[in-house]
């Protein structure tokens, strides 16, 4: 190792801590954009690079400019849980991050049709302004990577690093191919997982049809009815229905919250959930929602209306499910429409004698009792 090389992995482990700070802030900046995007994510994580890897990688080739050169030694992993959410997490961050892309990767790319092994898309990016990462954890090293793939992928890729690279070991082609054959095999379990959750999408799309022709309405409501319900019956509004491009999902778990607490308050079948929603107590409170959310009636969210259901039917069912009241404006809109008014003082007049009570009124005044001096 060249005296400049050791110069510079002195300075990496003085400054560790710090960059260790960078990586977090990156971390969790990068996480809540992506959440932002409604994909499902199944970790975000960050890590400074071990000093002998780093030291590793700085002996086995001669970097006039590691500072650049080296972009790894901060890192991100992004996991999805479906192969087909790495493309708009990709997109994603290529929008929010200054990346470049003559060492920016898909692996994916590089396996021809015959191989399988590491799949994973690899962005190099320059740690960003304010926007990303705060001015006041500006890092020491000028690059960062992030690392996007499948859970499955993931799985692969920790286990080959673990046993294949890391030990060393020369495996022969049989071990090799038994590794390429997992790899192959995970793919296609991938592309299965991805299928299964767009059985769920299906799913919707026939429960859909079925409300729109009014069918359906006395059976238990699941997430996948209520979401296709609520978009038969309302079909203005927002729902648990995410689309990126030619992707579309729904957000059941989220939806499956919604209807656990309808069915808390007994509104288990749509039939029963629009009685409450066409009654008189819940078009109060979507009104009022709506004028102080600057929409419409028929506008109003899927998640607004089925909370404002929920509320309607059982005030207290907000502290056994408070998500109910934590969306915008619902809160307020409630305890205005069902907080006790203050009663307006009754008006003072002198009451004007009546027929009624002129017999008190006309009667002789009694005559006060004698006083014999006694006290």
């Amino acid at each position: 190792m060249h005296s400049a090389q050791a110069a510079f992995l002195s300075n990496v482990e003085s400054t560790r801590p710090q960059l260790k700070t960078h990586a977090e802030h990156l971390r969790d900046d990068i996480l809540t954009a992506l959440l932002l995007e409604d994909l499902a994510i199944h970790a975000v994580t960050s890590r400074v690079k071990a000093r002998a890897s780093l030291a590793s990688k700085l002996r086995e080739k001669v970097y006039s400019d590691p500072a650049r050169e080296l972009t790894d030694i901060v890192g991100i992993r992004v996991i999805t849980y479906f192969e087909d959410h790495i493309e708009p997490a990709t997109a994603a961050l290529k929008s929010r991050l200054k990346c470049i892309p003559e060492h920016s990767s898909d692996k994916r790319d590089i396996l021809r049709a015959a191989e399988f092994g590491y799949r994973s898309v690899h962005l190099v990016a320059e740690f960003p302004e304010p926007a990303l990462a705060s001015a006041d954890h500006r890092p020491t090293v000028q690059r960062f990577e992030i690392q996007i793939r499948s859970i499955l992928q993931h799985a692969w890729a920790e286990i080959e690093h673990e046993v294949k690279y890391k030990s060393g070991i020369n495996f022969p082609d049989t071990t090799n191919r038994r590794f390429s054959a997992l790899a192959g095999s995970l793919e296609i379990l991938d592309r299965e997982f991805v299928n299964i959750r767009r059985a769920q999408n299906d799913l919707v799309a026939d429960y859909l049809t079925e409300y729109q022709k009014t069918k359906g309405g006395e059976k238990n409501l699941d997430s996948a009815r209520l979401i296709a319900a609520m978009e038969a019956n309302r079909p203005e509004a927002q729902g648990w229905r995410r689309r990126r491009g030619n992707l579309e999902w729904f957000d059941f778990q989220d939806a499956r919250m919604w209807v656990r607490a309808l069915g808390a308050t007994g509104l288990n079948s749509w039939n029963a959930l629009n009685g409450k929603i066409e009654g008189q107590p819940v078009r109060d409170l979507l009104q009022d929602y709506a004028a102080a959310t600057g929409t419409t009636e028929e506008q109003v969210g899927h998640r607004v209306v089925a909370a404002m259901a929920a509320l309607a039917t059982d005030r207290e069912i907000g502290l056994r499910f408070p998500e109910l009241l934590e969306i915008d404006h619902v809160q307020s809109v409630v305890d205005d429409v069902y907080s006790p008014k203050p009663r307006k003082p009754a008006p003072t007049h002198t009451a004007k004698k009546s027929p009624s009570n002129s017999s008190r009124t006309n009667a002789k005044p009694r005559k006060a009792p004698k006083r014999d001096g006694r006290r």
